[in-house]
C-alpha cells in the first residue's frame, strides 16, 4: 500500500500493482518460454494475488506505467511537478558505487544503487553514453536511461529471461542507441 501511496498514484501509474483486479485481469500479457526442440512454450500465470509483496519480483503494470517511473527518474526524481525522489537520490543512484559487475553477460558496468552503470573507460561496454543506466527484469523487461542524451529506452517482450540468450536484449539495446545517437561510443 505504502509504494501506491507514495509512489503509483502520484505519478499517475494507475495501472500498476501487487494484484490485478478482477476486471483487468484479461490484459496481463501471457510470458513464454523458449525451448529446446518445442519453440515457444507458454508459461502458465504468475499468481495475480501474491502474498509476498516484493517491488523487485512480482509488481504487474503496463509499459506507460513503466515508462513514467523511468521519465521520473530521467527528471531527476520528478514527474509533472511531483517529487517522488530527491535529485541526489537519482545521482546516487547512477553514480558507480562497486568498480564493475562481475557477470559476463554486463561488461563494462559498474553497480549504481539498484542499476547498472555504463563505464565511461570500457570498450568493452554496450554501446552508449558514459552514465547510461538501468536494469534488466523477469521475462526480459530491459530499460536504460541516457542522462546525457535525454532519452529512455526500454524493451517488453514476456520471454523467459536467461542470461545465456541475450541477443534479443543486446540487439535491441544497440538498435536503439544507433537510433538516437548514430555515431555512439563503444
Amino acid at each position: 500500500m505504502a509504494l501506491q501511496v507514495q509512489i503509483f498514484g502520484p505519478l499517475g501509474m494507475n495501472d500498476t500493482s501487487f494484484r490485478v483486479p478482477q476486471d483487468k485481469r484479461l490484459r496481463v500479457v501471457p510470458a513464454y518460454a523458449l525451448k529446446p526442440g518445442q519453440g515457444l512454450v507458454r508459461l502458465p500465470l504468475d499468481d495475480l494475488a501474491p502474498r509476498f509483496l516484493s517491488a523487485g519480483g512480482n509488481l504487474f503494470g503496463t509499459a506507460t506505467d513503466y515508462l513514467r517511473f523511468c521519465q521520473m527518474l530521467l527528471n531527476g526524481g520528478e514527474l509533472d511537478g511531483v517529487r517522488i525522489l530527491s535529485r541526489q537520490s537519482v545521482e546516487l543512484m547512477r553514480s558507480p558505487q562497486v568498480d564493475s559487475i562481475p557477470l559476463p553477460f554486463m561488461p563494462g558496468q559498474s553497480f549504481g544503487l539498484g542499476v547498472a552503470v555504463r563505464k565511461a573507460d570500457d570498450s568493452a561496454a554496450w554501446l552508449g553514453s558514459p552514465g547510461t543506466y538501468g536494469w534488466s527484469g523477469g521475462y526480459n523487461t530491459y530499460f536504460r536511461i541516457d542522462p546525457s542524451e535525454q532519452v529512455v529506452f526500454a524493451l517488453f517482450v514476456q520471454l523467459d529471461f536467461s542470461p545465456l540468450q541475450l541477443e534479443l536484449q543486446h540487439g535491441f539495446h544497440d538498435a536503439a542507441v544507433q537510433a538516437y545517437l548514430p555515431a555512439a561510443p563503444r
